[in-house]
């Protein structure tokens, strides 16, 4: 799915303010079903540390790279680390693990980019994932995506966000990028993480206002 421009645009004709606010009761749907959500459901507790790399916001922000980083980083130390994603475009629903004769077509790109560098289950559903996960010998689970996904217990919650687009216009999709209410992604977050495009980028004013109150 290619991000509306509007997505991105705050002010003047580009933000669309017209469809934006057309849009904006449809977003109240989306904040009551993710705060439903989390409220009436109950996290599993795997039983070994399971870190999850999400994000805010609709798309990629760089949770791959961050994802492989933890991976790679946890089994120099000895512990076996496993990756769990939920195999985005793939057909496989799993839970399964990445073989080296899965393709695209049955897990998806990143599943297969994961699996370069340690072990990686697809699974549709999470809980079903990290429990098989930890039943074939995983000491501890790096989750790619599922900030929004309360079925399993975090020791560890980080949201990834790209600098350069931030939040975009802050507003919850449809009428914005944002999975949920900016406030409540980033407080369930134990660290926020930014993807800067070069170590000479100056976060733009607006993720700073963005970010300002949001944090401690």
């Amino acid at each position: 799915m290619k991000a509306p421009e509007f997505w991105n645009r705050i002010e003047g004709r580009d933000a669309a303010p017209m469809i934006r606010t057309l849009l904006t009761p449809v977003s109240w749907i989306t904040c009551w079903a993710t705060r439903r959500r989390f409220r009436i459901t109950e996290s599993l507790d795997v039983g070994v540390p399971l870190i999850c790399v999400g994000n805010a916001t609709l798309g990629g922000t760089g949770k791959t790279p961050v994802t492989i980083y933890l991976l790679k980083s946890l089994r120099r130390l000895d512990i076996n680390a496993v990756g769990l994603t939920r195999g985005y475009k793939g057909r496989e629903r799993g839970p399964v693990p990445v073989l080296k004769e899965h393709t695209t077509a049955d897990v998806g790109d990143e599943p297969l980019l994961l699996a370069r560098h340690a072990p990686v289950w697809v699974s549709a559903g999470r809980d079903e994932g990290a429990r098989a996960a930890v039943s074939h010998g995983a000491t501890a689970i790096v989750m790619d995506d599922g900030h929004q996904n309360p079925r399993l217990e975090k020791t560890l919650s980080l949201v990834v966000v790209d600098a350069e687009i931030g939040f975009g216009n802050g507003r919850i999709f449809p009428a914005g990028p944002l999975r949920e209410p900016l406030g409540d992604a980033l407080e369930r977050a134990d660290a926020i993480i930014l993807m800067k495009p070069a170590l000479d980028y100056d976060v733009s004013e607006t993720l700073l206002k963005q970010l300002k109150g949001q944090i401690v």
